[in-house]
């Protein structure tokens, strides 16, 4: 008898804790900002981090580096990535 009303207080507790909540909206995206160049920012990243940093166009002026991966996005679905070749010089000024 014990058992059953352990059950069914494990039950209760269950279907209280997993009700769902409503999030008022927060979720909500503003695809917009996604349509932009996006620069890598290594600094802010960890060494031995798997997700890498971008941050939009205009963020912030990066420190001088010889090369920073650049993404764009834009709003007809297409997306530009920049790309140092190994075949071409380095280029001055």
């Amino acid at each position: 008898m014990n058992t059953v009303r352990y059950l069914l207080l494990l039950l209760l507790v269950a279907l209280v804790a997993c009700k769902e909540k409503s999030d008022n909206g927060t979720r909500n995206i503003e695809h917009a900002y996604l349509f932009t160049w996006w620069t890598h920012s290594f600094e802010e990243q960890n060494v031995n981090d798997t997700v890498r940093v971008f941050r939009p166009d205009g963020y912030k002026d990066f420190p001088p580096s010889r090369y920073r991966e650049q993404l764009r996005f834009a709003q007809d679905g297409t997306c530009s990535y920049l790309v140092l070749s190994p075949d071409l010089p380095p280029q001055v000024g």
